[in-house]
């Protein structure tokens, strides 16, 4: 069985960080470890995790001795320190469905590929995310490529399952200005290399939402986003010139549609 790395960044966490864990502890697939990088949380986040490592030895915690600011950092350092094969994240307060890893790896195997993402499901206070809801796939998978990225972050992060090897050689860029897409920024990187991200499509992930994610401030992130094209540099040394225009007004239609 290969080992599956499973990368979880906390920050005064307390909150719903057991619930997270427990959704990846009770995974059927059970070969794997669960690396959580503590980004110096002042609450009592470590101590819960150290309480679940007790009884759970697959649970290692790293505890930073500075704020990072984002999860960049933590996730980067959290890579360094995976021995699995494969690598996934999870944010401190989503949750993953029962079969997810056993799912994505099953397809992984099928197609030969090596980086995968899943649909996510929104929920919050009041609505909740069933981890252990009878899955029917009625849509088919498709690939993303590099031009989609270009003009939307198609890829949860806490849905991804991709080979260490790829990961390694594209981690997050870790300035605070890509705070909140540093996550766009390295699925390009690899996406321009030539590696397509499988979609599956089913719901794997809950993804909960709160007031104060800066994801939900559409002018924030539209900024944000125009920030990540202008910057990026092609591997032949350009820029994307003015297509960066037409990527932004995609994802302003795209910001728009989905309201």
């Amino acid at each position: 069985m290969q080992l599956v790395s499973v990368i979880i960044t906390t920050f005064n966490s307390e909150k719903y960080i057991r619930k997270t864990i427990e959704s990846v502890q009770s995974q059927s697939y059970s070969h794997i470890e669960i690396i959580v990088v503590d980004d110096f949380s002042s609450d009592n986040t470590c101590r819960i995790i150290k309480d679940i490592s007790f009884t759970d030895p697959r649970v290692k915690l790293i505890e930073l001795s500075k704020n990072h600011g984002g999860p960049a950092g933590p996730r980067n350092i959290g890579v360094s320190n995976a021995a699995g094969q494969w690598i996934c994240f999870l944010d401190a307060d989503d949750l993953w469905h029962s079969s997810k890893l056993s799912i994505q790896l099953d397809v992984l195997k099928k197609t030969g590929k090596f980086f995968c993402c899943t649909k996510k499901r929104i929920f919050n206070e009041h609505k909740e995310f069933n981890c252990n809801e009878q899955l029917s796939n009625k849509k088919p998978n498709f690939y993303l490529n590099f031009r989609q990225q270009c003009s939307k972050n198609r890829i949860p992060t806490s849905s991804v399952l991709i080979s260490s090897f790829l990961l390694k050689l594209n981690p997050f860029n870790e300035s605070p200005h890509y705070h909140a897409v540093e996550d766009m920024q390295c699925w390009l990187q690899i996406l321009e290399s030539g590696k397509k991200c499988l979609f599956i499509n089913l719901p794997l992930v809950g993804y909960r939402i709160n007031e104060n994610q800066i994801s939900r401030n559409k002018l924030a992130m539209a900024k944000k986003f125009y920030m990540v094209i202008n910057n990026y540099k092609l591997k032949s040394g350009e820029g994307f010139g003015w297509k960066k225009y037409l990527y932004f007004l995609e994802y302003c239609f795209y910001s728009i549609l989905f309201v």
